[in-house]
């Protein structure tokens, strides 16, 4: 059987190949209660009182390594103060094989490719 593209040769341009769909789910199910918070945080030496000033440094690491990632690959890094912010439509008119990274203050990094 010959393929699409083979087929419409002369009529195809090129061809993008990729996943179809791809799903992530999951939890850190260790940390998702209390008793496992503790857990954590004490593994960490981590006091309660502690807990903003190294939950900042963390989330400051996190974006650093975003950059890092970004300027490795020559792209440009937005940070976004809120998960809930809108991102910016030139997000999404870098080529398909561009990456873009993008870190919220909720310390998640996306990447657009």
């Amino acid at each position: 059987m010959e393929r699409f593209p083979e087929r419409h040769q002369s009529r195809v341009t090129g061809v993008l190949s990729g996943f179809d769909r791809v799903l992530f789910r999951g939890t850190l199910r260790s940390i998702s209660y209390c008793n496992g918070m503790d857990i954590f945080l004490s593994s960490q030496r981590v006091l309660y009182k502690n807990f903003s000033p190294f939950v900042e440094r963390l989330s400051e690491r996190l974006k650093e390594h975003a950059r890092t990632l970004a300027r490795r690959e020559g792209r440009p890094f937005r940070y976004l103060t809120s998960g809930g912010t809108a991102k910016p439509a030139n997000l999404f008119l870098f080529p398909p094989t561009a990456s873009v990274y993008t870190c919220t203050s909720t310390s998640s990094i996306v990447s657009s490719a």
